[in-house]
């Protein structure tokens, strides 16, 4: 028996039954089905939500075609999916959240990018996708996101905003974590960001011109101690990737505002402060970063800080 093409990963923790039976359906439920679907349970010694993974599995009745991988702990996201990689048997690593869906022809669209592409350095390809979003009367609410950028290299654009945006939409070749190395698991957010721009050192990347994936926004991750974890990321990502940001001033102011918000969101109005007039400087044509730095002068948190960033 011949390895399959394509391995795809889920990493679980915590996750309700719902949410991570239509994950795994959505995976089950591809056109392009040469591929092997490896589950990591993160949940470790936790056994209501162990069990939660089991019997949906189970419930499923496919718990011959799934590789179930326990951690003994709780590990977190990036060791999960670096060791879903170790664990893999296929040319081409997909990610999918335990939370997120894929529409049904995802692989499929994404591999005939690789199938017919002459650039022996395409490494990734991405997608477009939808963020569903529950409002306060408990409706969906969908916006379709259409990042479209096609390049070799390191480009400005992805220097300034990740738009390949979260792991559950690109397709990748394996060959690229050989390369670049796995998941940096000590950054505490910005992982998946981290990992294209390494990527894209070495590799070109395509994106299907079609959403794929459903991305669901949580509103209740919305809390203070996620603001710090995505600070303290902010920080560290900016201080690894330096020497590649401040090649384009705009890159940089950007970054420095992200980090101006975070601390203002905590309260920290002196290094919000400095953040903002650095990013002034950098790039003056930024009309939100002047009102947030007066905002911090007055120290003064209006409720607009509340909206996620």
């Amino acid at each position: 028996m011949t390895n399959p093409l394509i391995s795809v990963i889920i990493t679980t923790f915590k996750r309700d039954t719902r949410y991570l039976k239509r994950s795994i359906l959505s995976v089950l439920n591809q056109t392009f089905t040469d591929y092997e679907l490896i589950i990591v349970d993160d949940n470790g010694e936790n056994t209501k939500y162990s069990e939660i993974v089991e019997k949906t599995v189970q419930e499923l009745g496919v718990s011959n075609y799934i590789k179930l991988i326990k951690n003994p702990k709780n590990l977190g996201p990036q060791k999960s999916r670096n060791i879903g990689i170790e664990n893999s048997l296929g040319k081409f690593i997909a990610f999918l959240d335990d939370d997120d869906e894929w529409l049904e022809r995802k692989l499929e669209l994404q591999y005939e990018k690789f199938k017919n592409t002459e650039d022996d350095k395409l490494g990734l390809v991405y997608c477009w996708f939808n963020i569903l979003t529950e409002d306060n009367n408990n409706q969906i609410k969908k916006k379709v996101m259409k990042p479209s950028i096609k390049h070799s290299g390191i480009s400005r654009e992805l220097l300034r905003n990740n738009f390949i945006g979260s792991t559950s939409f690109p397709l990748i070749k394996k060959e690229c974590f050989i390369k670049v190395g796995m998941f940096d698991e000590q950054l505490p957010a910005n992982q998946d960001y981290d990992m294209w721009i390494r990527i894209c050192n070495y590799y070109s990347i395509d994106y299907v011109a079609e959403p794929l994936c459903n991305y669901y926004s949580h509103r209740n991750e919305r809390i203070t101690t996620n603001i710090q974890k995505k600070l303290d990321a902010e920080k560290r990502f900016l201080k690894k990737h330096y020497s590649l940001i401040k090649k384009d001033r705009k890159a940089l102011a950007i970054k420095n505002y992200l980090i101006g918000r975070y601390y203002l969101k905590l309260n920290n109005f002196i290094n919000s402060r400095q953040y903002f007039w650095k990013s002034i400087i950098l790039y003056p044509f930024k009309f939100k970063t002047y009102i947030f730095f007066v905002i911090s002068l007055f120290q003064y948190k209006p409720k607009l800080l509340k909206n996620k960033i």
